[in-house]
């Protein structure tokens, strides 16, 4: 007990010596670091602001030696370098006062501008304090603004071209229109067909659809069995859709030849099929054959022809029209035969909506008025409208290469920079292009190179332009077409005056809604054809 009563008196000591030596000279010494450490960081706020103070006089004395600045500038220069902080603190304040000033002003000068654009004699007036009784003028200000801005919009359509271009928008407006309805009634359409379908039809469209994209170029070693496999899918499915429209050959491929399957075969283009299209008639139980024999027939290219007259030889002997079925006659031809021997016989449409009465005049005269009634031109047209015919005369026309590849450069090159100044035309707004060459396909793709780069591939899309011969307009329309006769007199040719070329000329002038251009190198005294 003596022993622990010792040592806890001994600590007791220790720990009061120890309090003593800890307490006195340690908190001093750190009050003194503190103090040390406050010393050194107001040091560097005081280098730093130093620093700030250089770089900105330094910058306040830019301005003033470059730039015709405001003399408040000055003010806060003299602040800063005489350390006067009422001089500072007055020219801050007016800064910040002018700068409050400045978005006024802005704000002021954007709607001054915005009511100059539209009633600058007002605004002026307004601003230079010239209005007797504003506030019984700012009463109207309303109507006056709607009145002023009618006379505004009555006066633009009273201006040059006003007519032309008005009709212009009531075009691109019923365009507008009309697509809207076609988009209407196919979502409608679909709609009511989705509403409709059972499963397994839908099971079946589905199966033939992919079949279809399976079969791809049919070139593959299941083609063959894929096509068997996509006619049953289609027997299965095709009540589900009304309407099928498809090429002749997806015919072939997707329909089993069973007598009478389709209520009605619309065949459209027929003049351009074969006798190979007389099979529809076999899956039609009502068949509508729409076509023009004044329009271009099909082209067997690489087809023998005496090979195809002795086959009929041999093997249709005893059919009556045997003849019809070779490389002569087109399917509307057979249409035209039968046809006139039934009680419906043929029905010959004799409205014409497309070409303005001057470009379907040429059609007229040299094709339908020869046999017929002559086309009835039904567009209706404004005074201001483009001038429907642009015949253009290239003087230094010729022609280089071997038919059926020549080419006519000057003639080339005066449709492209013709077209790259309609483009840029108020009255050809909105307006589509087309391109025919009248003589081989390669004409065609010379100029569609020189619109590419003349005026880029973005706007040709946007016009709608293609560059082609009669046959690539087949059935296809343009506002505006350009027409390269190609031929020049420092090379012979023969008159181009069979069946075929009549109705590659008819095509050709008649796809023009609006305008029709003609670029020629040869003048009519220059052919060599008694009929011209």
């Amino acid at each position: 007990m003596e022993t622990t009563k010792t040592i806890l008196n001994l600590k007791s000591i220790v720990e009061n010596e120890l309090r003593i030596i800890i307490e006195e000279p340690t908190i001093s010494f750190f009050e003194k670091l503190i103090n040390q450490i406050e010393y050194s960081n107001i040091e560097n706020e005081i280098k730093q602001n130093n620093l700030i103070k250089a770089n900105t006089i330094s910058y306040l004395k830019d301005i003033i030696n470059n730039y015709n600045c405001h003399c408040i500038v000055n003010k806060l220069l003299e602040g800063l370098e005489n350390n006067d902080i009422e001089i500072w603190r007055d020219s801050m304040h007016s800064l910040f006062f002018l700068l409050e000033q400045q978005k006024i002003f802005f704000e002021y000068k954007k709607l001054k501008d915005d009511l100059v654009s539209i009633a600058p004699e007002f605004t002026n007036a307004l601003i230079d304090n010239k209005i007797n009784d504003i506030n019984k003028k700012i009463v109207n200000i309303k109507e006056a603004f709607e009145w002023s801005y009618a006379k505004n919009y009555i006066n633009e359509l009273m201006g040059e071209n006003s007519e032309s271009i008005i009709h212009n928008k009531i075009d691109l407006i019923n365009k507008e229109i009309s697509e809207v309805i076609s988009k209407l009634a196919s979502l409608k359409a679909w709609n009511h067909l989705f509403e409709n379908i059972t499963s397994i039809q839908r099971q079946n469209l589905v199966a033939w659809y992919t079949t279809v994209k399976k079969i791809g170029k049919g070139t593959g070693k299941n083609a063959s069995r894929l096509r068997k496999v996509a006619q049953t899918y289609m027997n299965e499915c095709r009540e589900a859709i009304p309407a099928w429209i498809m090429p002749l050959y997806k015919v072939v491929e997707n329909f089993k030849p069973e007598p009478g399957i389709i209520d009605y075969v619309i065949i459209d283009e027929a003049s351009q099929c074969g006798p190979d299209a007389i099979f529809l008639m076999f899956l039609a139980k009502n068949i509508i054959i729409v076509g023009d024999d004044k329009q271009t027939s099909p082209e067997y290219i690489g087809v023998n022809t005496n090979m195809v007259n002795s086959l009929i030889e041999t093997n249709l002997k005893n059919i009556p029209f045997k003849d019809y079925y070779g490389t002569l006659f087109s399917f509307f031809d057979h249409a035209t035969r039968f046809c006139s021997s039934t009680n419906n016989g043929m029905i010959v449409l004799q409205e014409h909506f497309r070409c303005m009465p001057e470009i379907i005049e040429f059609s007229n005269k040299n094709f339908y008025a020869l046999n017929r009634t002559p086309l009835f031109p039904l567009r209706q047209y404004s005074e201001n409208r483009l001038k429907p015919l642009m015949p253009i005369y290239i003087k230094n026309g010729y022609v280089e290469g071997e038919s059926p590849n020549i080419i006519n450069i000057p003639e080339a090159e005066s449709i492209a920079e013709t077209i790259a100044n309609c483009v840029h035309k108020a009255e050809y707004d909105g307006k589509t292009f087309g391109v025919i060459s009248l003589l081989g396909k390669k004409q065609a793709e010379y100029i569609e190179k020189l619109l590419i780069e003349k005026i880029g591939v973005e706007e040709i899309e946007e016009r709608n332009i293609i560059c082609g011969d009669s046959a690539s307009f087949q059935g296809d329309e343009r506002d505006i077409i350009f027409l390269s006769v190609v031929v020049a007199p420092n090379k012979r040719y023969n008159p181009l005056t069979t069946d075929n070329a009549k109705r590659r000329f008819n095509v050709a002038a008649s796809r023009a809604k609006d305008q029709m251009w003609l670029f020629h190198s040869v003048k009519l005294d220059e052919l060599n054809n008694d009929e011209c």
